[in-house]
């Protein structure tokens, strides 16, 4: 999932990483001028890469990733959520930082 982050925000669901929809993706970027990509997995070669990759080419703007950089456990979604700081507040704070780098 990719969260945009400015005074106008928006939530994209990126269903498939390749094709990745690069008009999509640098659209948003100009619309918001900074992107933040969740993701429940590995942020290794994942969405955020992806998208690190298409915005470095057409539209630099300030990008933020969240996601997994161990395995994890199986459990409760919400818990886990919270373990790996995946929740909301967590993905708020983390549109703040990246915003603070606009």
């Amino acid at each position: 999932m990719l969260y945009l982050a400015l005074s106008k925000a928006g939530v994209v669901d990126i269903h498939t990483v390749q094709p990745i929809d690069k008009e999509l993706l640098i659209k948003c970027a100009k619309t918001t001028g900074a992107v933040v990509t969740v993701e429940e997995h590995s942020i290794r070669g994942g969405l955020g890469s992806a998208v690190a990759e298409v915005l470095s080419e057409h539209c630099l703007v300030p990008v933020g990733f969240m996601g997994l950089e161990e395995f994890a456990e199986s459990g409760d979604y919400e818990q886990l959520l919270d373990k790996y700081s995946l929740n909301g507040n967590a993905v708020a704070e983390k549109c703040q930082s990246v915003l603070s780098k606009k």
